[in-house]
């Protein structure tokens, strides 16, 4: 059962062509196009009559229980409400929508032997009939030498509203009336459906429903035994709101029908692939896709190769026709189906194979192909991807097919002679097979030949011995890679450690040992890369580090900014690195002043004269000398300490009893002590400040030489001038 649409109540769609010669060529601005529908018995003039005073213009649509109408925007609800109201006489109502070519010259793969089609071998046994016309919807057709005058008939130009149906646009139409007589004798009807809309000069061709609608039906009143659709109810990238749906389409593909046409239709368009399209979706329509495409649900009826498949399919609907002129369109319809080929993916539908359909149409065939090449040789060495071979074989009429065999079982066919085919041995095949290579034609003749191969499916076994997986190799170096394998039939082997640094392997002679070089880079695997003789092939890796850094990690003391004296001691723990650390040394102004090659490193360092701010560097080298530098500033201080003394027996005084000095001193580092040395020996010693010396006089030599002396932190030490004592 058929769904109906209701009347619409959706918005104008404007600026559309005319589909009618009774009507003015352009809609004005402010009006819009509809379609309504009639019930079965109603008088389209009357219904013409009584919609005068509502509407700009009206007319009946082709021969069609279809009216058309021009309506203001002012009088558009009060046309609708009538309508709404008339139920015993309009089944519907619809926007005149756009239609679009789905054809481009600009991007046509058609095989100039209609080969994938298989017309050629369809026309070993009829090449047409004259008698037989196929109308061509689509930009006209202009005669020339893609077709000649002779080829056509009289047509119809539904965009200007006239006869003459030459080629008003870009060529799709006269390039599809090309390929479909290519391939059948049959005439071609030109009937001129679309246009350039003046708001849209971009489209590859458009028009209206009503104009397509028109075209279907004069086409079939006037004798056309095909109806070739060049256009398709279409959303375009300007249009996202159009129904993709259509009554008046519908209502013209079975007009047609009743009057003995088959109407092939386009599933595919210029903006959407996949979703359903009118009038191609519309039983008895004949909906012709692309192989590959995901069409939803299951109205594509066939499938072809290139962007002008329908036009194969017209043609080989001629070709049936003239095989078969007592055949109806729907018989013709369903032996296209029926007699398509197997699709590529599952869930598609079948691919049109003419050659078939009109053998099964009546085509007699007693004389069995011959196979005169296969592309392989005897002894000929096969591995386990597998060989391409192209067998080629004769026929009076035509190859169905070619089936390839080995041992008795079919591993691979082609559609055609001359089609290249991967034959690909079973996984663990070995030895000495026979490979056969079986044609057939359509009457089930048969012709085989046999060739002796041997098989090798096997692949060599590698194994990577050096270097280890836990080593660490220096980055930009080049590596040393050994593997062994048990496989004799090694016919080369390379080692890389990325795609850009892939190196051959040599063996070692009298040895399973192949041995390489590869660079190394920043992190990765090292993978090996097996061939043998039959071109089976191994992938070994081995994942490896490679180190292009200095060692990590680190604790440097003393730290910044520590005091230090003279010479100082400095180390250095905590270095890790994955290559192993080599060395460390210490470096001050650029010389190297220590060296330590086990960890905790150490090293004394002397600052010299150096006052205030003074810097070093730890330098670690790993074993591939990667370094890591750590630099440290310390605070030397190498500056005596300033002593005074500010209380103590003058120079030349007599002293007895016990004698007190008292002593001033200071440093930036600290005062550690101040001595009292009598005669070169210390007497007295005193760490805190106020320092205060005392000493008994009466255990000293009679004449007495002092001094005091001052020593930092760091053992810098000042002395105070001498002064004389007398012991009384």
């Amino acid at each position: 059962m058929r769904l109906r649409l209701p009347i619409l109540a959706s918005g104008l769609v404007a600026g559309l062509i005319v589909g009618s010669a009774a009507v003015p060529a352009a809609a004005a601005a402010a009006s819009s196009w509809y379609n309504v529908g009639l019930t079965e018995g109603t008088d389209p003039a009357a219904v013409i009559a009584d919609l005068k005073d509502r509407t700009i213009s009206a007319s009946q649509v082709e021969n069609l229980p279809v009216v058309r109408v021009e309506v203001s925007e002012t009088a558009v609800a009060e046309l609708k409400a009538k309508l709404a109201a008339d139920t015993a006489r309009v089944r519907f109502v619809e926007p005149d929508a756009r239609i679009s070519t789905t054809e481009d010259p600009g991007r046509a793969y058609a095989d100039p032997d209609l080969g994938p089609s298989k017309i050629s071998g369809a026309r070993t046994w009829t090449t047409g009939d004259p008698e037989i016309v196929v109308a061509v919807l689509d930009t006209g057709v202009t005669p020339g030498d893609e077709i000649g005058a002779d080829r056509l008939v009289a047509g119809r130009d539904f965009v200007d509203g006239d006869d003459d149906a030459s080629d008003g646009l870009r060529g799709t139409g006269t390039e599809t009336a090309s390929y479909i007589s290519a391939a059948t004798d049959s005439k071609i009807m030109p009937v001129r459906v679309l246009g350039v809309t003046p708001d849209d000069g971009t489209q590859p061709g458009v028009g209206s429903i009503s104009a397509g609608a028109s075209g279907i039906a004069w086409a079939a009143d006037h004798g056309a035994k095909v109806i070739h659709v060049g256009f398709s109810l279409d959303r375009s990238r300007r249009d996202e709101t159009t129904s993709l749906d259509s009554e008046v389409l519908r209502t013209a593909v079975e007009y047609a029908a009743g009057k003995g046409a088959l109407v092939v239709a386009p599933a595919n368009g210029h903006y959407d692939e996949s979703s359903k399209k009118a009038p191609a979706q519309y039983e008895p329509a004949l909906a012709v896709g692309h192989p590959g495409v995901a069409y939803s649900g299951d109205w594509v009826d066939l499938t072809t190769t290139g962007w002008w498949g329908p036009a194969y399919v017209s043609g080989a609907a001629a070709l049936a026709m003239a095989q078969r002129p007592d055949a109806s369109a729907a018989k013709i319809r369903s032996a296209l189906i029926a007699g398509g080929s197997a699709p590529g993916l599952a869930g598609q539908p079948p691919q049109l194979d003419a050659a078939k359909v009109v053998y099964a149409l009546g085509g007699t065939d007693d004389v069995a192909p011959k196979i005169t090449a296969t592309g392989l040789t005897e002894d000929e060495l096969i591995g386990a991807a597998g060989k391409k071979v192209t067998a080629k074989a004769t026929d009076d009429h035509a190859i169905q097919r070619i089936d390839w065999l080995i041992d008795g079982k079919v591993v691979a066919s082609s559609t055609d002679s001359g089609v290249e085919t991967t034959l690909v041995p079973a996984p663990g095949t070995n030895g000495v097979k026979k490979v056969t290579a079986k044609v057939y034609d359509y009457a089930g003749n048969v012709d085989e030949t046999t060739t002796d191969v041997r098989v090798d499916t096997s692949v060599p076994v590698v194994s990577i011995t050096s270097p280890r997986f836990d080593e660490v190799q220096q980055w930009g170096s080049d590596v040393e890679v050994t593997v062994t394998t048990d496989a004799t039939d090694i016919a080369s082997m390379e080692v890389r450690w990325s795609p850009e640094t892939r190196r051959p392997m040599t063996q070692v002679a009298g040895t399973n040992r192949w041995t390489g070089k590869v660079k190394s880079v920043q992190g990765g695997r090292i993978t090996v890369w097996a061939v043998d003789t039959a071109g089976n092939t191994t992938e070994v890796e081995l994942a490896i580090k490679s180190d292009w850094e200095g060692p990590t990690g680190g604790r440097v003391s003393p730290a910044d900014s520590t005091r230090v004296g003279n010479s100082f001691s400095t180390t250095l723990s905590g270095i890790t690195d994955p290559s192993g650390i080599a060395r460390a040394e210490v470096v001050v102004n650029g010389k190297v002043v220590a060296t330590d090659k086990a960890a905790p490193y150490t090293a004394t360092v002397r600052t010299g004269s150096t006052t205030g701010k003074f810097q070093y560097a730890w330098r670690v080298f790993d074993k591939w000398n990667n370094v890591r530098t750590y630099t440290r500033t310390v605070i030397a201080d190498n500056k005596v300490p300033a002593v005074s003394i500010t209380k103590a027996p003058k120079n030349k005084a007599k002293v007895k009893g016990t004698v007190k000095v008292y002593v001033k001193a200071s440093d930036a580092s600290g005062i550690a002590r101040v001595e009292l040395l009598v005669n070169g020996k210390v007497v007295a010693r005193d760490a805190k400040a106020a320092y205060v010396l005392a000493f008994n006089a009466s255990k000293q030599k009679k004449t007495m030489k002092v001094q005091v002396r001052a020593y930092d932190r760091f053992g810098n030490v000042t002395y105070t001038t001498t002064r004389t004592w007398y012991r009384k």
